[in-house]
């Protein structure tokens, strides 16, 4: 299997939504709910991307297929 060295769009928007967080954050006041969205949704994105780079995906998308494409007897 060939692994894909290239930084996949998780990881972009991640980072955009972490810099439009901190930015508004600290030149506006915000409130503390969307501040709390903002790095939460780009923690999140951060953590998948580094989910689809590693080899689990592949067996998570694989567990999923057998799961669903399982003929009922």
């Amino acid at each position: 299997m060939k692994r894909n060295k290239h930084l996949n769009g998780f990881y972009y928007v991640g980072i955009v939504a972490l810099i439009v967080t901190l930015t508004l954050s600290e030149f506006f006041s915000i409130p503390d709910a969307i501040r709390g969205f903002g790095m939460g949704f780009s923690i999140s994105m951060l953590l998948y991307s580094i989910f689809v780079q590693t080899s689990s995906y592949q067996k998570f998308k694989t567990f999923k297929r057998g799961l669903f494409n399982k003929q009922s007897n």
